[in-house]
């Protein structure tokens, strides 16, 4: 029973949308733990809160109009906690992303891994690549098969590297496809959104 909102963080009418939602349930809840009172300060203090390399710096940056925090495609660029003024009645507090306590799952470290919420230098590039595979061979993938050139995904993955590294000319000495270079342009060309759009799991149904 949590209020919550879909929006693409680049259309700016969506995110001015967000903002008066927000500031109407902040004077729903005061008037109702202050029923008496009438009139009410203007002023709202919103936290950005999520897992690192979800685009909370730029809702930041697009809320508030100019680049107000460094944004980049890879985790960690926010280290410390910051308030944003955005007007002259709401101001942000941008922090580090935010992890599960504990990934119970592997698969779901893998999901974090792919989307590059978990760095490349602590998981490694090979075990969410093949993941990668793993998933879009189960969906059957056209956008897939159409990018890398690929007839089928009725093959097992190291025959699929094997094809896209010939296909992308990702050939080490004495002709061997180079399987490493292949996890570099898996993970870079899905993050990219090359490789169509993607949800790994199922919303849950009520």
């Amino acid at each position: 029973n949590e209020n919550f909102m879909f929006v693409d963080c680049f259309d700016k009418s969506q995110m001015k949308k967000m903002l008066t939602v927000a500031r109407k349930l902040v004077n729903e809840r005061k008037k109702e733990s202050n029923p008496d009172t009438h009139v009410f300060k203007p002023k709202i203090k919103m936290m950005i809160i999520g897992l690192p390399n979800t685009g909370k710096s730029t809702i930041i940056n697009q809320l508030a109009n100019k680049n107000a925090v460094k944004a980049a495609n890879k985790p960690g660029q926010t280290v410390a906690q910051q308030w944003i003024v955005v007007d002259k009645d709401l101001e942000l507090l941008d922090t580090p992303g935010v992890m599960p306590p504990k990934i119970v799952k592997e698969e779901h470290g893998l999901w974090l891994s792919a989307i590059n919420a978990i760095p490349d230098d602590v998981v490694g590039e090979e075990r969410p690549a093949r993941f990668l595979i793993e998933y879009f061979k189960s969906i059957d993938s056209s956008e897939f098969k159409t990018r890398y050139s690929l007839e089928s995904l009725d093959l097992g993955i190291d025959e699929i590297l094997d094809k896209i590294a010939i296909k992308r000319g990702c050939i080490k000495q004495k002709g061997l496809p180079d399987h490493e270079r292949v996890y570099k342009l898996l993970l870079i060309d899905f993050r990219s959104g090359a490789l169509g759009k993607c949800c790994f799991g199922q919303p849950p149904v009520k």
